[in-house]
């Protein structure tokens, strides 16, 4: 099976190849132009190099660049050859998405492309490519109902769109105002009577709680931002994994104290370093214990254990919370989608944090998943790839951590 890529973003071709040969399809070329593509003889002769390929996926956008005999040849190419077109297009332009129709693609993707969808628009342009040939009509009504579809998506997106501007706001007004009158108040009490008493100190803790409640809040926003505009990028080092995951440990310990519960971290030495983003990591760990704090009863316990899974270092978040039913867990790392107990839904939330902490996950090479069962708790478990570095010399062999109330 013979595949073309065409797109001048190296990141984004790069990837699509990388995706589909992981996939199992071979002869997968990528290129930046038409141009550029092996076999290319001119626009006139299209049809020559598009017979080459069973199938040509093309940011048609972008394809506009290559000169002004293209739109020709490419209808041309189209007319006499049976070569499936898969465009390219972005997820916020239903003007490129008509335009893709247009120019007669038999599918189009938005991106950022996500791996799943592109192996279906992938095995469905194949499918239809072996149809190929029948009534101009049929077709025309086939493409209209795909665009009809696309419009529908991209419709969503808008709505997803609103929707996150509304809980953002919603989100950040409570805390704002906290923050605002705690403040004012601390700061008029301590010119006319010196240092905070206990009742300012636990206005203070107040502060800073709903501080880390923004902080984090705003931290997935960009982070999603980033993702759905497949703009993320990852700084990737050696981390040495106990001492970040008691980093976390500390920036939710009020959560931990207000609820007098204990976490407890088991990182052996086995797997003591990882090869990730520090700041990712911190936001997937936040997230996942942060949700382990909210959803757990008080004054019971949260362990973190680590051990090692192949070339990947396997992290386990367990609680004794809620649970989670099984529809719910379908679900739940979907973008804004909250478990429907009424137990989860009393505790405030967006349903960002585990589809962000999804996505970072994967964008590391990792997986994660959960086991649950309503009324007995939860384990969140994710993979992150474990660094060849070794041991750093005079540590002791194994790390365990109580983070007591």
């Amino acid at each position: 099976m013979n595949i073309l890529i065409i797109d001048r973003s190296f990141k984004d071709r790069d990837q699509l190849k990388i995706e589909l040969e992981s996939a199992g399809y071979t002869g997968v070329v990528a290129a930046e132009t038409v141009r550029g593509a092996p076999g290319y003889t001119g626009f006139n002769h299209l049809d020559r190099l598009f017979s080459r390929f069973d199938l040509v996926i093309i940011n048609l956008a972008e394809a506009e660049t290559e000169g002004p005999g293209f739109p020709g040849g490419l209808k041309n190419a189209l007319s006499v050859g049976r070569t499936a077109l898969l465009g390219l297009v972005d997820r916020n332009d239903p003007a490129g998405v008509q335009k893709a129709v247009d120019a007669g693609v038999t599918d189009v993707i938005c991106r950022p492309v996500q791996p799943h969808e592109l192996l279906l628009r992938v095995r469905s342009s194949l499918a239809a490519r072996t149809g190929m040939g029948v009534a101009t009509g049929s077709t025309k009504a086939k493409l209209e109902a795909k665009l009809a579809e696309k419009t529908r998506e991209l419709d969503q997106v808008v709505w997803r769109t609103t929707e996150v501007l509304s809980l953002a706001s919603h989100e950040l007004k409570t805390p704002l105002a906290n923050l605002s009158g705690f403040v004012d108040l601390i700061l008029v009490d301590w010119e006319r009577n010196g240092a905070p008493n206990e009742t300012q100190l636990r206005q203070l803790r107040a502060v800073q709680r709903n501080g880390y409640r923004m902080d984090a809040l705003v931290d997935d926003i960009m982070a999603m931002a980033k993702i759905d505009s497949g703009t993320l990028e990852l700084n990737a080092t050696d981390l040495y994994l106990a001492k970040e995951l008691e980093n976390v440990v500390g920036y939710i310990q009020n959560q931990l104290n207000e609820k007098s519960m204990t976490l407890e971290l088991v990182s052996p030495d086995a797997v003591a370093h990882v090869r990730a983003d520090e700041l990712r990591l911190s936001q997937i760990m936040v997230n996942l214990l942060g949700n382990a704090c909210k959803y757990s009863p008080p004054g019971s316990v949260i362990s973190v254990v680590v051990h090692e899974a192949g070339r990947f270092a396997q992290i386990d978040v367990v609680d004794s919370g809620f649970g989670i039913s099984q529809e719910d867990q379908r679900n739940l790392f979907s973008q804004f989608y909250r478990a429907s107990s009424p137990s989860a839904q009393a505790v405030s939330g967006t349903g960002l944090g585990l589809y962000v902490t999804k996505q970072l996950v994967e964008a590391h090479g990792g997986k994660i998943w959960v086991e649950s069962e309503e009324g007995k708790g939860s384990t969140f478990s994710l993979t992150l790839p474990i660094s060849a570095e070794s041991r750093p010399a005079g540590e002791s062999a194994g790390n365990r951590l109580a983070a007591a109330t």
